[in-house]
């Protein structure tokens, strides 16, 4: 566990193979389609239609995880499993740009001394 955390979160993503299924339209046959995605679940290419589209192995060495710390204090307590679990869970954060915005991270036009 990190020092001073009370929570590690690993998101391990593999570029994948994803096949999808088209139902027969307007006297048209059936057909599938393939795309390339960033996926956490290991997408089995075994069993595609079309040979071709062939993803990495299952067994990948490294999931994501949470991992939880085990001696997380708030001053002199120390909290339990359950009130770590909630530390920072209640709100998800979303973040929009307007033009104005967008200025601070262009390059200053003159020199700063």
């Amino acid at each position: 566990m990190a020092k001073d955390s009370y929570r590690l979160k690993r998101k391990v993503e593999v570029f994948q193979w994803r096949e999808t299924y088209h139902e027969a339209v307007n006297g048209q046959r059936p057909y599938y389609t393939y795309f390339k995605l960033w996926s956490e679940t290991p997408i089995d290419s075994q069993n595609f239609k079309n040979p071709g589209f062939d993803n990495p192995p299952c067994n990948w060495p490294y999931r994501s995880c949470r991992l939880e710390g085990d001696e997380v204090m708030l001053g002199k307590y120390k909290l339990n499993p359950s009130q770590v679990a909630r530390l920072g869970s209640a709100t998800q954060e979303c973040v929009t740009w307007s033009s104005q915005d967008s200025r601070v991270l262009e390059k200053p036009t003159k020199k700063m001394i």
